[in-house]
């Protein structure tokens, strides 16, 4: 007798297809997933930033300290956008800041490509520009660029305004030095170049300006002169702009001091130079970069102690000579030692003398503060 199956064979053949794709599906599925968090790239996320606390109309540099850092990210002040996003380690980063923030707190906001991948709220504050200063330095250099008319005017205790504001104080001229043909000193890289200005004159001097503290990265401290159109940084070779009801004045700084008198160390160094630059070489020579220090602390040479002269060919004449010089030389006093124009001075440095005649460089080999041998 003939036996009727009321289910078809072919669905039993398909339940067995059926359960051969779940299982395959349950044991795939959780080794993709396992995968993914083996394989993915770890979540970047923003620890701190360094300074927290920036003047309005500065461009400042900011450190980033994060995790899991990499390329292509960007950085911005609540939506601002830093200039650049330079990065150092997976956990360190730099930024430059525009200088059109206005003052108030800012979240700094992580992006990678258009994601927002980790915020720190409130991490940064901009103060407003030109605070009321709170220092007074003494700073050496020269006004520049001017006509014959207005270094006549250049005297000691002409009053200058500084900045566009009464509340940015006045700086006042405390000595001046006679005019000469002007030369503006500008950053080429690592190097300095005076470059001549025709037709105009140079009158070295040393004004008294107000200043305000401002904290680095690094946590060092900094004198702020509030001039226009911004403020600027007392360091060497800056431009200061001042004002008077007649005329705007620009001063390029060569040092920087306080108002006490600087102590004086004798410095021994040793110079390999031209015969010719050794012959025109005499005690009381004075640095000419260096301004705004009392006749007998200025820097200068002391004494020489120069080869005999040769005897022989003459092209001997032009060979290099060793010379070890003396000088006196004005120091400030930091808390890991002493410094000359804000250099530390150590056994072994290199030192530059220049004059209006020739220009040295050389080894300090000794030097003494008092009766403090170094």
């Amino acid at each position: 007798m003939a036996v009727i199956r009321d289910r078809p064979e072919t669905t039993r053949r398909l339940n067995a297809v059926d359960a051969a794709v779940v299982l395959v599906l349950a044991i795939m599925i959780p080794l993709a997933y396992l995968a993914y968090l083996l394989f993915r790239p770890p979540q970047p996320r923003l620890v701190g930033v360094t300074p927290t606390s920036i003047v309005q109309g500065i461009s400042g540099r900011l450190l980033i300290h994060g995790q899991n850092l990499r390329p292509f990210m960007r950085i911005s002040l609540n939506d601002i956008q830093a200039k650049n996003f330079a990065i150092t380690s997976v956990t360190g980063a730099e930024a430059d800041l525009p200088t059109t923030l206005a003052p108030g707190t800012y979240d700094v906001v992580l992006y990678d490509y258009a994601q927002e991948v980790s915020r720190l709220p409130r991490a940064v504050t901009v103060v407003p520009a030109a605070p009321t200063p709170s220092l007074t330095m003494l700073v050496g250099g020269a006004f520049v660029g001017l006509q014959r008319a207005d270094a006549e005017r250049v005297k000691p205790g002409l009053k200058l305004a500084q900045g566009d504001t009464p509340d940015n104080g006045v700086a006042e001229v405390v000595s001046v030095g006679a005019p000469t043909t002007a030369a503006v000193r500008i950053r080429v890289g690592d190097s300095v170049v005076a470059t001549p200005v025709a037709d105009r004159l140079l009158v070295p001097a040393v004004v008294r300006v107000g200043c305000y503290t401002e904290a680095l990265g690094d946590g060092t401290l900094r004198c702020i002169v509030p001039s226009a159109p911004q403020p600027v940084p007392l360091v060497p070779d800056a431009f200061l702009s001042f004002r008077t009801p007649e005329q705007w004045y620009s001063f390029q700084i060569s040092d920087v001091r306080g108002e006490a008198r600087p102590p004086a160390a004798t410095v021994r160094g040793r110079f390999v130079i031209a015969r010719e630059i050794a012959r025109r070489m005499k005690a009381g020579d004075v640095d000419t970069t260096v301004t705004g220090y009392e006749p007998d602390i200025a820097p200068r040479i002391v004494s020489l102690d120069q080869p005999p002269p040769p005897s022989g060919a003459s092209s001997i004449n032009d060979a290099p000579v060793t010379v070890v010089v003396t000088f006196r030389l004005p120091v400030q006093q930091l808390a890991h030692g002493w410094a000359y124009r804000g250099r530390p001075l150590k056994t072994g440095i290199t030192m530059t003398f220049e004059t209006d005649e020739y220009t040295i460089s050389g080894m300090v080999i000794d030097y003494n503060i008092g009766a403090a041998a170094r």
